[in-house]
């Protein structure tokens, strides 16, 4: 099974993916909102910056300069979904 059809019903888990996919866990590689939506075309802008704000909330996310990364914590919780 892909990763992103087992994502596909929550959209969190998939920006979560995307940047995990993109290895997206420093400052150095961050993707802006516009990268992420590539790859997600059915989220709006304004949908993402919820969904991102919500991440960053978690403990998933971190945003430097309107760039995006995984934490150690969110890239943890993606794993879980795996096992």
């Amino acid at each position: 099974m892909m990763v992103m059809d087992c994502l596909s019903s929550s959209k969190p888990l998939r920006v979560l993916a995307v940047l995990h996919l993109h290895a997206a866990t420093n400052p150095e590689s961050a993707l802006k909102s516009s990268d992420i939506l590539k790859y997600i075309p059915e989220i709006g802008e304004d949908e993402l910056k919820n969904i991102l704000n919500n991440l960053i909330n978690l403990g998933y996310v971190l945003e430097v300069n309107g760039r995006y990364y995984l934490t150690h914590l969110g890239s943890l919780h993606l794993m879980s979904i795996y096992s």
